[in-house]
């Protein structure tokens, strides 16, 4: 049995470090992207301000609609652990199912899909009523550790998503909403 833990976990680490390759040679640098010296702390833009910027460009992008972009963003950085299934069994997008199937996310309460063996923080998330509005997702994709700890109150509250996103969080959004059940 633990062979094949090692196997699956060798193959997770590929996926991985496929997608971080692809991504890395798919990049074009531009001057701003180049590091330099530390940025000046005006530059520095914190959680709180991230997520404002992706609330409002939501509100300001119109219907939400599959793009080459935003469904690049979503297999680079949620592929490689999420699947979106529709409920009668169409794969949206196949990922490992290391994360619970991100079909219908939006405004679904937490840890509630059948089947997946969430943390115990996220099962008390969930118990205490954690529902997946927009901002909740912001703000449990900039610091998912953090978020279980403000949200439960625990402060050695863990969930098992370790991946924090750092970009693109409103074409993430924009992709659920479209591959998502519509109204």
């Amino acid at each position: 049995m633990r062979g094949i833990q090692m196997v699956v976990a060798a193959a997770v680490l590929a996926v991985v470090a496929v997608a971080a390759v692809v991504f890395m040679l798919d990049r074009k640098p531009t001057p701003a992207a180049i590091p330099t010296a530390s940025p000046p702390a005006s530059a520095v833009i914190g959680a709180e301000e991230r997520i404002a910027a992706a609330l409002v460009a939501l509100a300001a992008a119109g219907p939400a609609e599959v793009t080459p972009a935003n469904r690049r963003e979503f297999y680079l950085q949620c592929r490689p652990c999420h699947s979106v299934t529709q409920p009668d069994g169409t794969v949206i997008l196949q990922g490992s199912g290391l994360g619970p199937d991100l079909y219908g996310i939006i405004d679904r309460p937490a840890a509630r899909q059948e089947g997946f063996a969430y943390s115990d923080s996220m099962r008390e998330a969930g118990a205490k009523g954690l529902v997946w509005t927009v901002e909740n997702i912001l703000r449990y994709s900039f610091n998912p550790k953090r978020f279980l700890r403000d949200y439960t109150g625990d402060p050695k509250a863990e969930g098992t998503m370790v991946y924090s996103l750092t970009k693109a969080h409103a074409p993430l959004i924009t992709y659920l909403r479209a591959v998502g059940p519509q109204p």
